[in-house]
């Protein structure tokens, strides 16, 4: 026990102490005291219990006055503290259905009525704060989850960056450089150079070559989810696949229905989810057969790529599944929607892209703001039965203890 909890105990315990200075007689007040103090020391560990133990002392005080302002403490310490409180209640009625029917009759009313409101409406308000609390504490756990996922798209979007700053040097540079060095190959073989020009030119040709190099070094680490070379511009469906297995990737290509000319955005999607599967494909599953196919319908063009168990075991590398992430914003801005996911031992992933720019497709929403949702439902309806189980229970022992009583003075 505290020294608060000892100065809980004595600011409790002072009309019974003053009742002893006043040379009131019996044994109550004294018994009223003890009762006292080991409600306050349990009120901490097990609150239901001290709650139960007060309410004895009051019945058996006959519910007068002296012990009321104990029991009213003691029920808002164990509604706050406690998060089930149910076997101290119905403790609680327990004796006061024995203390009623050992008591005079004319004593039976004040015994039923007086406790159980002195004890019931304080216990209601600490539950109440008790929620309260609870609400608090998930609203500051809800935000923290939104600052981590805030971070999380923060970081995405540093990603979906690097990848821009990669596409960009590749295609205004890569080409650059490769004539360069196509030129200086071309300058060296000239037969009317002579011999200090032919040098140059061949150290032309090793620098453009080096730059080249250079340059995919320093975009494969803009692009960390892309270790193949990066796809030229308007690279179609054929050349990527047949890239991939130039690569020693086992790929098929299926194409159903009638292809049609897609608008520039859907194309683009297209082939970013091809590239992106086939990408995720060579890293989680070397060695898998994939299958790629690609249907024109009506409305839509639906990508299937579906891979293998892997016939390797994967190289470890940087974890995180940005690539799809960025596929599945890239879909459903268009309008469309992207599911990726394990299928047996391998990987499926289909994508559902609109042959026309439409408004983009909500975002689903996130499984903490579900679980939110569902917690603020239990708080309610924990609220609710907190009300009306507390009430019907205390009905029921105030017609049992009329019964009993009367039975008793008959």
């Amino acid at each position: 026990m505290t020294a608060r909890d000892v100065g809980l105990w004595l600011v409790l315990s002072l009309p019974e102490l003053l009742l002893l200075v006043m040379g009131q007689n019996g044994w109550w007040p004294a018994m009223a005291i003890l009762g006292t103090g080991i409600a306050v020391g349990l009120s901490r560990s097990v609150p239901g219990i001290a709650l139960a133990v007060v309410t004895a002392s009051a019945c058996a005080a006959l519910a007068s006055g002296p012990v009321t302002p104990a029991i009213i403490v003691l029920a808002y310490l164990a509604g706050r503290r406690a998060p089930r409180d149910w076997p101290a209640l119905v403790c609680a009625g327990v004796i006061m259905i024995i203390s009623s029917a050992l008591h005079e009759q004319r004593f039976v009313v004040t015994t039923l009525v007086t406790v159980p409101l002195s004890l019931l409406a304080p216990w209601l308000i600490g539950r109440y704060r008790w929620m309260q609390d609870e609400l608090t504490m998930g609203g500051w756990q809800r935000a923290e989850q939104l600052e981590q996922e805030q971070q999380l798209r923060t970081d995405q979007a540093r990603l979906r960056e690097r990848s821009r700053i990669a596409e960009d040097m590749h295609d205004s540079l890569g080409h650059e450089l490769s004539l360069i060095a196509l030129r200086a190959g071309a300058l060296e073989l000239a037969a009317d150079l002579d011999e200090r020009h032919r040098k140059a030119a061949a150290e032309l040709r090793a620098s453009a070559a080096a730059a080249t190099d250079r340059l995919r070094e320093v975009i494969g680490v803009l692009r960390q989810d892309t270790p193949a070379p990066v796809v030229p511009v308007h690279e179609s469906l054929a050349s990527l696949v047949e890239r991939a297995r130039g690569s020693g990737m086992s790929v098929r290509l299926r194409v159903e229905g009638k292809v049609t000319e897609l608008e520039p955005m859907p194309d683009l999607a297209v082939h970013r989810v091809v590239q992106e599967a086939l990408t995720n494909a060579a890293k989680h599953a070397p060695g898998a057969e994939v299958e790629v196919v690609v249907q024109h319908l009506p409305e839509e063009v639906v990508v299937t790529v579906l891979n293998g168990a892997p016939a390797r075991p994967p190289e470890q590398g940087p974890a995180g599944r940005y690539g799809v992430v960025g596929l599945q914003e890239r879909v459903r801005l268009i309008g469309g929607s992207l599911r990726a996911g394990p299928e047996g031992s391998g990987f499926r992933l289909v994508a559902r892209v609109p042959r026309q720019v439409s408004d983009a497709v909500p975002v689903e929403p996130t499984s903490s703001a579900q679980h939110l949702r569902m917690a603020r439902r239990r708080v309610r309806q924990g609220l609710l039965a907190a009300v009306v189980t507390p009430t019907l229970l205390v009905l029921l022992l105030v017609i049992g203890g009329l019964i009993v009583a009367f039975v008793g003075g008959r």
